[in-house]
């Protein structure tokens, strides 16, 4: 379903459709119509609603692209809790030993069977029937539809677009100038949920980011497209950047570029840059114990740990010339502890704090550790002790 087109010089320009378009809104909303309608059929039954709309008038690539956005707006679920696999064995069992069974509906041996496994289960016939695929894909049942609007189907159309060429790149960099601190935050939360294998650069006010593409990776090709996919719609809330990939498809090597400027719109609120009311209430009580010639400020300052990991400071607290920062890993967020300690004492800044806690690092794995700049925790984060560390990374020559 990609559709692009091959530019002078090897640039790669995919088919961005306009959401503006009258022929488009009118055939987006005919699909949103058709998923509308759809909730409560099985999958099948989507499919074969909507099977003469991708086939139908215009390009075919992007009606079945409209269908495939609009399919992720669905939720399904397996029509019931039984087990399809145990119901059907019963039927097949009784069905052997009463072979031949006829499939007419006056079949008397036939529904002697249906009634005997039904009443094994304790539902109705027409229930059984109903059960006896339920764990097949194409039975699952629309149980919700999140409906948009046309114009919006068609943004989510461009974004998937430009996911799908990803899934070709072989390396990517992106280039944030003067990045926000809680974009920058929130932009490495993603790059370490999604697993991606980046390194990084500091040039004085702009962050540079080099990805490996899923061509560049040894196993795991399929997946790892997947989760770099995935990635984009973050980087897109970012309020100025530039993505530039390398592309190999069909053995041939492309250039694609993105910028902020491109008009892709990634869907939903942005929630990724929401501060959480227990980093708010550590923020402020840091504040009130911090003395007055220290002040605390956010950052979006970047650190490299050997281009194998990334330590993202919360907090900077400054006073003259020098600088602490803190980085604060909460319970809810997974760590990687044997693997990321070592790169932070071995690379990050001296005056670099770790306020982590033994739940999301391990109980275990903090007993063993010596480093003064990192301060665990079990349930409330500890801020006198952060003030203490603060002040005496400040007072160090």
């Amino acid at each position: 379903m990609l559709r692009f087109r091959g530019k002078g010089g090897g640039v790669l320009l995919p088919a961005f459709v306009n959401e503006k378009n009258k022929e488009l809104v009118e055939r987006a909303e005919t699909a949103i119509g058709l998923f509308e309608s759809g909730v409560g059929r099985t999958r099948r039954e989507l499919e074969e609603l909507t099977d003469q709309f991708r086939k139908g008038q215009g390009d075919q690539k992007l009606n079945r692209g409209l269908v495939e956005v609009l399919m992720g707006r669905c939720r399904l679920e397996a029509p019931t809790d039984l087990p399809a696999a145990d119901i059907r064995t019963a039927l097949f069992e009784l069905g052997a030993k009463a072979f031949p069974v006829g499939v007419s509906a006056e079949d008397a041996v036939r529904d002697e069977i249906l009634s005997d496994v039904a009443a094994r289960f304790g539902i109705t016939v027409r229930d059984l029937e109903r059960c006896m695929f339920s764990d097949l894909k194409e039975e699952q049942v629309v149980e919700s539809f999140e409906t948009t609007v046309p114009s919006e189907l068609l943004q989510d159309y461009n974004v998937a677009l430009a996911q799908g060429v990803l899934l070709h790149a072989t390396s990517l960099t992106v280039v944030l100038p003067a990045p926000d601190a809680q974009k920058v935050r929130q932009l490495f939360r993603f790059l370490k949920f999604f697993r991606l294998l980046f390194t990084i650069e500091r040039f004085d006010d702009c962050l540079a980011l080099k990805l490996d593409g899923p061509l560049s990776v040894l196993s795991e090709t399929k997946s790892y497209g997947v989760r770099l996919a995935s990635f984009l719609p973050s980087l897109l809330r970012a309020e100025t950047f530039t993505l530039a990939a390398d592309i190999k498809y069909k053995r041939r090597r492309y250039s694609f570029t993105l910028s902020q400027d491109s008009g892709l719109k990634p869907r939903g609120r942005d929630l990724g840059t929401w501060v959480p009311p227990e980093m708010q209430q550590l923020i402020d009580r840091i504040r009130q114990l911090c003395p007055a010639g220290i002040r605390v400020a956010e950052t979006a300052a970047v650190f490299s740990l050997n281009g194998r990991d990334v330590y993202v400071p919360d907090l900077a607290f400054l006073r003259g010339s020098r600088t602490a920062y803190l980085e604060v890993i909460w319970p809810w967020r997974k760590v990687r502890w044997h693997h990321y300690f070592p790169l932070f004492q071995e690379a990050a800044p001296q005056t670099a704090l770790l306020l982590v806690s033994a739940k999301s690092a391990g109980k275990t794995a903090l007993e063993g550790v010596r480093d003064p700049r990192v301060i665990p925790f079990r349930v409330t984060p500890l801020a006198d002790k952060v003030v203490s560390e603060v002040q005496r990374l400040l007072d160090q020559e």
